[in-house]
């Protein structure tokens, strides 16, 4: 199962709602995709409850408590038992020892950005702290 992390170390800039636009993708493309809910404002279980009141959530999506790094490493194992073939995490903001770790051991990261020079540096920053630092696999 492939890793993807929607990174962000600024509210606000898009990494919840970049995660939902590629879920739609994936879901179209017939995959079975694993949520992972580490943003502590649950933004995506939020997103189901509203798209389950209408009708419109696909349950081949399944959302997962990615909080904690003891937490995360069993449901990415529970997850790929499930049979998904793609986990998504939506990560929470600052810097914290989970997100350094599944930085580490993503397949892709995705640090949504405004185009400004700021905001561009302040990607450019993370990608340079996280991105270059020893990695071990947590799963």
């Amino acid at each position: 199962m492939k890793l993807v992390a929607f990174t962000s170390f600024k509210g606000g800039a898009g990494k919840s709602t970049s995660l939902m636009s590629s879920v739609s993708g994936l879901v179209q493309a017939g995959k079975k995709v694993a949520l992972f809910e580490a943003d502590q404002n649950d933004p995506l279980s939020t997103w189901q409850t509203n798209a389950r009141a209408i009708g419109t959530w696909d349950e081949s999506c399944q959302i997962y408590d990615g909080s904690e790094l003891d937490v995360f490493i069993p449901n990415m194992e529970k997850a790929e038992q499930n049979g998904c073939d793609i986990a998504l995490v939506d990560m929470r903001g600052g810097d914290s020892e989970l997100n350094t770790a599944i930085i580490a051991n993503a397949d892709l990261v995705l640090i949504p950005t405004s185009l400004t020079a700021m905001d561009i540096d302040g990607a450019i920053s993370v990608s340079y702290t996280h991105l270059t630092l020893p990695t071990k696999r947590i799963v």
